[in-house]
């Protein structure tokens, strides 16, 4: 199994493969709806995007409207990668080579959006998964403005993340829903599943392998 959990293995990806872009779990389409009410058709938004690799959401975001997108990951190859993809065509994309768990160059209360797309689920295949885990659920709290929102999509269902979101538990709001999962085919021929988000039910009996699981967090509003 890959080393997910290794900056020397995702550099190594990026290297050899990485003109190829690749979205883990949903592209944009998927996206798009859990991110509609957060943005709010308000280009002014600010969005980071954590662990982005070479996925084009952010480019796709820009396109769109919403021009102040901030991009980071750990590997240096992949930042070098989409800078250069980037620095004609949407010049005001921001990406920086920085680990999730110390963004210390980033201001304090900066973001409205931060996304997750499998970063926290690919830290948990590394050494000290809980440690950096919470450490990045920290940072990611520090960064959002309040009333921010912070959304994680993952393969895994609550049972399995429940016990990790919890050390960060009170820096924020949790509410999970479930998206449908594409099938292979449903890609290639490029057929338009239903993602609208649907409130998690315990009670469902939900195959996990059928969907994929968001993680919403909203950071309290300041008080007055």
């Amino acid at each position: 199994m890959p080393d997910f959990g290794s900056k020397a293995y995702w550099d190594e990806r990026y290297k050899t493969g990485g003109a190829n872009m690749f979205d883990w779990y949903m592209d944009y389409d998927g996206l798009k709806p859990s991110l509609r009410d957060v943005l709010n058709g308000q280009p002014g938004r600010t969005i980071l995007i954590v662990g982005c690799g070479n996925s084009p959401v952010g480019e796709t975001l820009y396109d769109e409207g919403y021009q102040n997108v901030t991009s980071i990951d750990n590997s240096q190859a992949c930042i070098s990668l989409m800078k250069t993809r980037s620095l004609t065509t949407r010049p005001g994309l921001k990406y920086h080579v920085m680990d999730a768990a110390n963004m210390f160059t980033l201001t304090r209360e900066e973001f409205d959006l931060v996304l997750d797309k499998a970063l926290l689920d690919s830290t948990l295949c590394g050494k000290e998964p809980r440690g950096i885990f919470t450490k990045i659920c920290s940072e990611v709290a520090r960064v959002l403005k309040p009333g921010g929102t912070f959304i994680s999509f993952s393969y895994a269902p609550p049972e399995e993340r429940d016990d990790f979101f919890r050390d960060s538990a009170h820096l924020w709001k949790m509410s999970v829903f479930t998206i449908t999962k594409p099938s292979l085919q449903d890609i290639v021929e490029h057929i338009v599943e239903d993602f609208a988000p649907k409130p998690y039910d315990p009670e469902a009996n939900i195959d996990p392998e059928s969907v994929h699981f968001i993680y919403r967090f909203e950071k309290a509003p300041r008080e007055v």
